[in-house]
């Protein structure tokens, strides 16, 4: 009768019955990847998550941008870092988040008088939504490789928050707390045929997310240049500022916000600068109305109409006492009538788109 030795019986009988050079020989052999295994397991049996408070600062935006509802995503930290090297995907890793708001996910106004629903999820676009008493398992569906964090030794979770009210709130700082309540189960050693080989880290951690936004008005950019455009002796072949000369006052009105100003109309009063008299005959150029608009780039999406100062029902007017009243009506070319304009208010109609802006030019006569 035949015997039958297996290699793993060859192993056995090795250590047995093999003279001393050949059991030295099998007993590197075999016990070398064993020992490397051991200590691959002993080196990977640490802690696989750890957990820490944090905050998410939104910035500081207007109430139009708030309103608007573009104010931008935030992305903050979670407050739980995990390695995810070696995740089991196939096996019973996971990491699980479940998330409670002091407010029900309102930013509510210090000292009260207002407040501002905002949304909270696991990823950008919102499709791994947070709400209150909800989990999410950060390890489903792919979301670990969607954030970028799989295969990352050392992932810190992101939360990403962004407000999502149409109300025109008032100015002031706006807080909620979010805790988060983790529950998770890594493989810390090798994740084999979807058992773990080593010891897995199973352990639950709570971490506090401080959430804040100020809310303050955006003020529009207002800048001025002013140009000689004719003289009563060069004409408008290279002007010099003569008595008698025109000059042509430009204003540029700029909305820096990144929303639309929250307005229906814009008004550019202008004061008449010392030493001149409005000239509503024109700046001695060729311009076909004396009050021009152009709008700038990105367009305003406003307009101004203009033709001639006695035209009531157009978009400019002019005041005789400081603002006070928008009633007078200068005659163009009357130096009296026209001296006695001491502002003139430019009545842009529409939403100013965010970032635009627009110039007006007026023109004036040099005493």
């Amino acid at each position: 009768m035949h015997r039958i030795v297996t290699p793993l019986a060859r192993i056995a009988l090795g250590f047995i019955i093999v003279g001393s050079r050949c059991r030295v020989g099998l007993t590197r052999r075999w016990l070398a990847p064993a020992m490397l295994l051991a200590a691959i397991v002993y080196a990977r049996a640490a802690t696989a998550c750890t957990v820490s408070a944090t905050n998410a600062a939104l910035g500081t935006y207007s109430p139009s941008a708030v309103k608007a509802k573009v104010v931008p995503v935030t992305r903050a930290r979670a407050g739980l870092q995990c390695s995810f090297a070696l995740l089991n995907l196939l096996g019973g890793d996971y990491v699980r988040a479940t998330f409670f708001s002091a407010n029900t996910f309102k930013l509510v106004r210090d000292g009260g008088g207002g407040s501002i629903g905002y949304k909270a999820s696991a990823d950008e676009a919102g499709a791994y939504a947070a709400v209150q008493g909800s989990t999410v398992d950060y390890t489903q569906n792919n979301l670990l490789n969607l954030l970028g964090l799989l295969g990352s030794s050392n992932a810190d979770l992101p939360i990403f928050i962004k407000p999502d009210d149409a109300v025109f709130p008032p100015v002031g700082v706006y807080k909620d707390t979010i805790t988060i309540a983790w529950s998770w189960n890594i493989c810390t050693g090798i994740g084999l045929l979807g058992a773990c080989v080593g010891t897995p880290d199973k352990s639950i951690g709570t971490s506090v997310i401080d959430v804040t936004l100020t809310v303050t008005p955006v003020a529009a950019v207002i800048t001025t240049s002013s140009a000689t455009t004719w003289d009563p002796v060069n004409k408008a072949i290279n002007p010099r500022d003569l008595p008698g000369s025109r000059r042509a006052l430009s204003v540029t009105f700029r909305n820096p916000d990144i929303a639309p100003f929250d307005s229906p109309f814009v008004d550019v009063i202008v004061g008449t600068p010392g030493g001149t008299v409005i000239a509503l005959d024109g700046d001695g150029t060729s311009q076909a109305a004396a009050i021009t608009y152009a709008d700038g780039s990105p367009a305003s999406s406003l307009a101004v109409r203009y033709i001639n100062p006695s035209d009531l029902g157009d978009d400019v007017d002019f005041s005789a006492d400081g603002g006070a009243s928008w009633s007078y009506v200068p005659v163009a070319g009357d130096l009296a009538s026209q001296g006695a304009v001491t502002n003139v208010r430019i009545r842009a109609r529409g939403t100013m788109a965010a970032g635009s802006s627009f110039l007006v030019r007026i023109p004036y006569l040099v005493r």
